[in-house]
């Protein structure tokens, strides 16, 4: 596996690799810290996920994010970032990037979001705070089905681990799509919790 960790803080770059050594320890590391030299590493090779600092730079926010996006498309993408703003992220979210963690996040929680994208390439958001607005109401069991859609369980998955059927998982995940105003999960998972935080 080969990674390419984009960050233009060197005391940062190395927190994360050794992060990285531990959890994906058979992985090659590639180290960037501009826009430009992320582009250029990305002519030259294919990796299989990008960690992207959404400040270092030559970033202008989520059309870079989207730059990056668009230069690896069957890469995942993931933000990793102390942006705080829910609104913010759901832009990050809305560009095609596959994942946003927070710097504040734990180290194992850090690698779990890693390895879920890697398995199943489902949208994650990891570490947001809540929004200022209040939240919009989701059942309980709603609740617990947006925690699994985040972790990249399909409605079958779902359903197995609920013990109910496929059919009242989709029933669920349309109600959530129009209870959050979301048009797909990728953007029902952005804006949950981007409200709810987690």
């Amino acid at each position: 596996m080969k990674i390419l960790l984009a960050d233009d803080h060197g005391l940062f770059r190395a927190g994360i690799a050794d992060i990285l050594s531990r959890g994906f320890p058979d992985a090659a590391l590639d180290q960037a810290q501009d826009l430009p030299s992320v582009l250029q590493r990305l002519e030259g090779g294919d990796y299989d996920l990008i960690l992207l600092d959404v400040f270092m730079p030559g970033m202008e926010g989520a059309p870079s994010a989207r730059q990056v996006a668009d230069a690896a498309p069957t890469t995942p993408v993931v933000a990793v970032s102390a942006l705080e703003d829910p609104a913010a992220i759901r832009r990050l979210m809305e560009t095609g990037i596959a994942g946003f963690i927070s710097k504040s996040v734990d180290h194992d929680r850090f690698v779990s979001g890693l390895r879920s994208v890697l398995e199943t390439g489902a949208p994650f958001v990891l570490g947001a705070i809540p929004a200022a607005e209040p939240p919009p109401e989701l059942s309980p069991r709603q609740r617990q089905i947006m925690d699994l859609i985040r972790e990249g369980l399909s409605n079958q998955q779902i359903a197995a681990r609920l013990n109910i059927a496929e059919g009242t998982v989709k029933i669920h995940v349309s109600s959530i799509l129009r209870a959050l105003g979301a048009a797909n999960r990728t953007e029902a998972v952005a804006l949950w919790f981007g409200h709810a935080g987690v």
